[in-house]
């Protein structure tokens, strides 16, 4: 957190008043982006053919990354885990097993 706040040019406190934690920081900072990525995926999955499901997902995030900076984040360690739940979305379930992305 020191690091952002200096990367912010603000103080430690200021930043743990807006975002107590490092998750709830990126969650905030990646809301619209997770939004975005929660309501493809299901759309997806909606799908009456799965393989349609898939390519219209597929289609849509690729989309979306070439549109957004935001999708150009790093993705790994704690932020993907984040981003895999949904926790931007409490009134959301996590994703199934089968459509989440492992990350090493």
């Amino acid at each position: 957190m020191r690091e952002i706040a200096r990367q912010a040019e603000a103080s430690v406190a200021t930043v743990y008043r807006r975002s107590p934690t490092k998750d709830a920081l990126i969650t905030e900072a990646f809301a619209e982006e997770l939004a975005l990525c929660s309501s493809i995926v299901e759309e997806g999955m909606a799908a009456v053919a799965p393989w349609q499901g898939f390519v219209l997902v597929l289609e849509k995030l690729t989309a979306a990354h070439a549109r957004e900076q935001g999708f150009h984040a790093d993705r790994s360690g704690a932020s993907a885990l984040l981003i895999q739940s949904f926790q931007a979305r409490p009134d959301a379930e996590p994703l199934p097993p089968a459509v989440r992305v492992p990350f090493s």
